[in-house]
C-alpha cells in the first residue's frame, strides 16, 4: 500500500534557500549549511514556503521523513541564531587554553592533551575552566562537545573531569570501613 505525505515549511525572509539536485543550500547571517535529502523526497520552494512531499510503502519511512523536516528547521535556526554548548572543567589543576586551531587541556595526565578545532566551529574561552563551543550546525556542535567531554569524562566518585554546563551528575557513595 502506498502512502503519501506532504509538509510545508515556512522559511523566514532573512534566510536564503536554494535547491539543486536534492541539496539544500541554506544561507543566513551566521553562515551557510548544505543539507542533502534523499531522492525519494520531492521538494519545491515558492514565496518563502518550502514544500516537501514523499510517497512510500513502509511506515518506518514516515519517521525518517519527519526527521528530515526537523533537521531542515534546525538548519534554519543554526544559520540565523547559531548553536552553542557550555563546557566546564572540574578538578584541581585542570585547565584549558587556546593556541591557534588547538585547545590544550591539562587534566592530570602526564602530558597535555591537544584537541584540534575543526573548521566551522568556534571556541570561546571564558576562563581557564569554562569555554563555549559555537557553530552553525547543531549536529557538529554536539559532536565536538561530546568529543571534548570524552577526553576526561567525570569521575563517578569525585566528579572531576569535563562536563556540560547544567549536566546532572550523581556521585557514587564511598565505601567506609
Amino acid at each position: 500500500m502506498l502512502m503519501s505525505v506532504e509538509k510545508e515549511i515556512a522559511v523566514p525572509s532573512y534566510i536564503k534557500l536554494q535547491i539543486k539536485d536534492n541539496f539544500f543550500y541554506i544561507n543566513g547571517e551566521l553562515g551557510s549549511v548544505v543539507y542533502h535529502i534523499p531522492k525519494s523526497i520531492s521538494s519545491f520552494y515558492i514565496n518563502n514556503i518550502l514544500v516537501l512531499s514523499c510517497t512510500f510503502r513502509k511506515k518506518s519511512f514516515k519517521s525518517i521523513f519527519n526527521t528530515i523536516i526537523i533537521n531542515i528547521k534546525n538548519c534554519f535556526i543554526g544559520v540565523s541564531l547559531g548553536y552553542q554548548k557550555k563546557i566546564l572543567i572540574i578538578g584541581i589543576g585542570y585547565k584549558v587554553k587556546k593556541e591557534n586551531d588547538f585547545l590544550e587541556f591539562s587534566l592530570g595526565f602526564s602530558h597535555t592533551v591537544r584537541f584540534r578545532v575543526p573548521v566551522g566551529i568556534t571556541i570561546d574561552i571564558l576562563s581557564s575552566t569554562e569555554f563555549i563551543v559555537k557553530g552553525v550546525c547543531k549536529q557538529s556542535v554536539g559532536q565536538i562537545a561530546s568529543d571534548i567531554r570524552a577526553i576526561k569524562c567525570p569521575d563517578s566518585y569525585k566528579g572531576k573531569g569535563i562536563r556540560y554546563f547544567g549536566e546532572e551528575f550523581k556521585l557514587k557513595a564511598i565505601k567506609k570501613k
